[in-house]
């Protein structure tokens, strides 16, 4: 889908940074996209793994929160694994302290593309920023591909 806004994004990430996961869903709701959160969108009872799994499919795009908790997280590295399988862009988003890579067991792929990064994840304005750059992302990517 082409869309120029309101594309649905699925954010990755763990369950540790549950609170920068949805102050960057904030960020990207104003610069006009639809981000999905399990923490927002699971309620009691549902079968939480076809759910994520179903929003993936259902996402244009993919954002992975990194830090040092989500690369060692088996879920995040489950849902990136899904995204490539399934053909989804990622914007890898870096947040925080830089990662000891030897530790990490996020998809190597990870490290070969373009990234976002945060120098504070408690700063709004970065917050913004990074909204702003992934916005931009999706704009040259959607560019870049051919029309299906």
């Amino acid at each position: 889908m082409r869309a120029k806004g309101g594309e649905r994004v699925f954010i990755s990430y763990a369950r540790q940074d549950s609170i920068l996961a949805a102050e960057l869903a904030n960020a990207l709701r104003g610069v006009g996209f639809d981000p999905w959160l399990y923490a927002e969108q699971l309620r009691p009872g549902d079968r939480w793994l076809s759910e994520v799994e179903k929003a993936l499919e259902n996402a244009e795009f993919v954002v992975a929160i990194i830090t040092p908790h989500s690369s060692k997280s088996e879920m995040v590295q489950r849902e990136l694994e899904h995204a490539l399988v399934a053909n989804r862009y990622i914007v890898p988003v870096y947040a925080g302290e830089s990662l000891d890579d030897s530790d990490s067991i996020l998809p190597w792929i990870l490290k070969r593309v373009r990234r976002v990064s945060l120098e504070s994840a408690a700063d709004s304005t970065d917050l913004d920023g990074a909204a702003r750059q992934i916005r931009t992302a999706l704009e040259e990517f959607n560019t870049a591909r051919p029309v299906s």
